[in-house]
């Protein structure tokens, strides 16, 4: 065999391996698509829908989509879903759109990608960002340096992880700092202690040893006995409401920090609710 041939030949065999790689990922997509309109049949169902009942959700929240759409979709005459439409039909069905794209809870694993599957938990916390996940792809390389093909970059996990700190921080301090007036809220806001909270937790932890002090004196004093109570309850309820304080202040200050390293890395913080407009900065102010 010549050398031409020889080339002819091996440029004959890749193009036929190709073929098979291409044929496999349309089937793959396929399947996707087939798995997410069970879903949506699924959920329509649950919640007593018809068709066109769907479609008209689906044109109140601005994107078209007929009843003969998601027909077609549903018996499976449409091979694939795109984008908007399984996030415009998650929303008209009100579940999110990870429900529709992946079998939680039905299975205990996944196809990911063509002919390779993940557990269904791990597939799910690749999904939203929570683990990476490396998956082996034989004989490519990077740059021709190593094999395998990166699947979890850790830049854009560290943004979906600072994303969920801020969101995590936000609630509790809403939570926290909702029965608190104005000017402890700005205080806060500053990450100063109270002085008064302060003064006040020392004045009761001297009056509480004061109290043990008469007690062990005279054990037998009911007068005693109940001042030292008194005493110990007052100094507990203090300490909780300066322990909540500090709690507040680290929230804050982590907030802040959370907020800082999302900016660094020239990403956009979550917008603060109104509730904590007392926290927001100059920049949120304007875009707020």
């Amino acid at each position: 065999m010549s050398s031409d041939e020889a080339c002819a030949r091996i440029a004959s065999m890749e193009t036929e391996v190709e073929g098979h790689l291409q044929q496999g990922g349309d089937e793959w997509s396929r399947r996707v698509g087939l798995a997410i309109a069970a879903r949506v049949r699924h959920y329509r169902q649950a919640h007593g829908l018809r068709g066109d009942d769907l479609a008209e959700r689906c044109a109140a929240l601005g994107y078209s989509m007929p009843k003969s759409a998601i027909s077609k979709l549903e018996t499976g005459m449409r091979r694939t879903t795109t984008l908007p439409e399984v996030l415009v039909l998650a929303a008209a069905l009100g579940v999110p759109p990870i429900a529709l794209i992946l079998p939680v809870g039905d299975t205990v694993d996944t196809e990911v990608l063509p002919e390779r599957h993940l557990p269904i938990d791990l597939a799910r916390r690749w999904f939203d960002g929570t683990e990476g996940v490396a998956i082996h792809v034989p004989h490519y390389r990077d740059q021709g340096a190593t094999e395998g093909m990166p699947t979890s970059d850790p830049r854009a996990l560290d943004v979906i992880d600072l994303a969920r700190k801020q969101d995590r921080l936000i609630e509790g301090i809403d939570c926290w700092t909702v029965h608190l007036d104005a000017a402890t809220r700005a205080r806060l806001a500053r990450q100063e202690a109270s002085a008064v909270l302060a003064l006040r937790v020392q004045e009761a932890q001297e009056a509480a040893e004061r109290a043990v002090t008469r007690y062990v004196a005279d054990p037998h004093s009911g007068d005693a006995h109940m001042a030292k109570e008194e005493a110990q309850r007052e100094l507990t309820s203090l300490l909780d409401d300066a322990e909540e304080e500090r709690r507040i202040i680290e929230a804050v200050r982590a907030l802040r920090d959370v907020t800082a390293r999302l900016r660094a890395l020239g990403k956009v913080p979550a917008l603060l609710p109104p509730s904590l407009a007392w926290l927001r900065d100059d920049q949120e102010a304007t875009r707020a």
